[in-house]
Parts: C-alpha cells; sequence; structure tokens
C-alpha cells in the first residue's frame, strides 16, 4: 500500500518454506520499491513475526 508520495506500507510478506532462504522476499521487496522509488519502505510487524 502507497501514497506514492511519501511511504510504501508492506503490512504482510508471506514466502512458501519450500521457496524460503534463497533472498526471494528481499527480491520482492527491492521489486516493489522500484515502483515507487521516491518513498520510505516501511514494514508492519506482529510479536509473531519472523525474522
Amino acid at each position: 500500500m502507497t501514497d506514492t508520495t511519501v511511504s510504501l506500507y508492506v503490512c504482510e510478506l508471506l514466502v512458501a518454506s519450500m521457496y524460503r532462504r534463497r533472498g526471494l522476499g528481499e527480491q520482492l521487496l527491492q521489486h516493489v520499491h522500484t515502483l515507487n522509488p521516491d518513498t520510505r519502505l516501511e514494514m508492519l510487524a506482529s510479536q509473531n513475526s519472523h525474522t
């Protein structure tokens, strides 16, 4: 979700267990940020989120 000006929020990013540890999450975040390069990227997490 983004206002295209200031912030780009990622509220939830899920990667299937069989594809984890391959850098896919990071690639997805980088791609989304390239679509709105002037925004600040913010990720929301809870106590149950994993690194």
